[in-house]
């Protein structure tokens, strides 16, 4: 957890062991985590590096959640294969890729 005020966040959620799942993003990264009954999980990029291609080898991508009556969930990272384009750096940077 990469968060100013991650330890008060982890205390409440052990207080409350029918949270079962932490979302988080920004980060550019994909990381799953579990302590206690919740599992944390920050979830990629759609841009990547600012789409310029991936980051940190964090493919382009969004998480996609399926939610189940019982308390469970299934997770899972889905890559788009987008790749980058001359004109797409031009348009991101203002520079010209040759």
């Amino acid at each position: 957890l990469i968060h100013t005020d991650y330890q008060r966040i982890v205390e409440l959620f052990d207080r409350y062991p029918q949270v079962k799942l932490c979302l988080s993003g920004h980060l550019h990264v994909l990381d799953r985590v579990r302590r206690g009954a919740t599992e944390y999980i920050c979830g990629g990029s759609v841009c990547g590096s600012w789409w310029l291609g991936d980051m940190y080898g964090c493919d382009e991508g969004y998480g996609l959640v399926d939610l189940f009556e019982d308390g469970r969930f299934d997770y899972r990272y889905c890559p788009f294969g987008w790749q980058v384009e001359p004109e797409d750096v031009q348009a991101v940077t203002g520079e010209r890729c040759v």
